[in-house]
């Protein structure tokens, strides 16, 4: 068995909390789950990207962007040498890709808000839950409560897309950027139930 984990905003050029261009916990989290993998004797990769800055943009709104701001799980970053790199790891047919985000406090009235207990949140590029992605949600809210961990359809993420071409099961997940609301300890709770999952 292997899993690719991901991270694809992991690049930060400023330490202001208020910047969205990289998800300030997403690495922490990859290395705690890889951690838990290794522990259970799961072979493992890492995929980091802390080079490249994550930029939202459209249209007319891209003109002048660095060439150093991209979305890495969006197609357009195929072309980047981090998808590159990821893409021949793919093809090397692992059993899962997740793909480790981090959001901060949102205010209620925010469209992107996942809402203020929320503390975990799995992504699919499926239109059904598979058995494992099931079993994952239902885990982490017995570990931390009904409102704190969402399950939802994506449909625009990449990586999964990508991945899920080639056959490949994949999920992408989003912790808690704030330890007050996320502890490490439950941060590790959380990754070592997504981790006996992956496992089985």
């Amino acid at each position: 068995m292997s899993i690719i984990i991901t991270v694809p905003h992991a690049a930060c050029s400023t330490n202001v909390p208020e910047d969205r261009k990289c998800d300030r916990r997403a690495e922490e989290a990859a290395l705690v789950l890889s951690n838990n993998l290794g522990r259970r004797g799961i072979t493992y990769w890492v995929q980091i990207n802390a080079e490249v800055e994550r930029c939202v943009c459209s249209g007319k709104d891209c003109r002048g962007t660095s060439r150093t701001c991209i979305d890495m799980n969006r197609k357009k970053s195929r072309r980047t040498s981090w998808r590159r790199d990821l893409t021949r790891l793919l093809l090397d047919r692992p059993d899962w890709v997740v793909d480790i985000h981090s959001f901060p406090w949102m205010a209620k009235e925010d469209k992107l808000s996942f809402g203020l207990d929320t503390l975990v949140v799995l992504l699919v590029e499926e239109d059904t839950l598979s058995p494992e992605i099931s079993e994952m949600y239902s885990k982490l809210v017995e570990l931390l409560g009904k409102d704190s961990a969402l399950v939802f359809r994506g449909k625009d993420n990449d990586i999964l897309i990508q991945a899920n071409k080639l056959g490949i099961k994949s999920v992408l997940i989003e912790v808690h950027e704030d330890e007050t609301a996320l502890s490490k300890d439950t941060l590790e709770q959380t990754m070592d139930v997504v981790a006996s999952i992956l496992a089985k």
